[in-house]
C-alpha cells in the first residue's frame, strides 16, 4: 500500500463512502436538529507518514449547499473554531501511519436559501508527505 488517507467513522475502523448529514432545511442547522455536531475522522490508512493534512470544502456539481457547510478541528474532544469554505483550508497538521484527526461538521442554512434537491461530497482531503 502507498500513501493514503480516508474518511472514517468515530470508531476509526469503519470507512465512510459518504458523510450523511440528512436534510437541513432553510432556516435550520445540523446542530439544532440533532443536538450534536457530526464528527468524522481523517485516517492515515496507508504506509507513509504525512507532514501535513488539509481539509477543504469544495463545490460539487451545480449545488451551492457547500456554502452552508462548516468544519472545525478537534479541541480536546469537542469542536474547535468552525470555518466555512471562504477560510479554506482547515489545516490539521502531521498524520502518522494508522492515526486519525477528528473533524467536526455543522451545516447552517440561511432562512432565505432555496432548498437543495440533492447534495454530494464537499469535503476533500489534501495530504503532503
Amino acid at each position: 500500500m502507498a500513501a493514503r488517507v480516508g474518511w472514517y467513522d468515530t470508531d476509526d475502523t469503519t470507512a465512510l463512502t459518504a458523510i450523511d448529514l440528512g436534510a437541513v432545511p432553510p432556516g435550520q442547522d445540523y446542530f439544532t436538529r440533532n443536538g450534536v455536531y457530526k464528527e468524522v475522522r481523517v485516517k492515515n490508512d496507508g504506509t507513509e507518514d504525512f507532514a501535513n493534512i488539509d481539509v477543504e470544502v469544495q463545490q460539487n456539481g451545480a449545488y451551492d449547499a457547500y456554502l452552508y457547510l462548516r468544519i472545525a478541528p478537534d479541541s480536546g474532544g469537542t469542536p474547535g473554531a468552525f470555518q466555512d469554505q471562504a477560510a479554506n483550508p482547515l489545516t490539521l497538521g502531521a498524520l502518522t501511519q494508522g492515526n486519525v484527526h477528528p473533524v467536526w461538521i455543522d451545516v447552517i442554512v440561511p432562512g432565505g436559501a432555496a432548498a437543495e434537491t440533492g447534495q454530494r461530497g464537499n469535503l476533500v482531503t489534501i495530504a503532503s508527505i
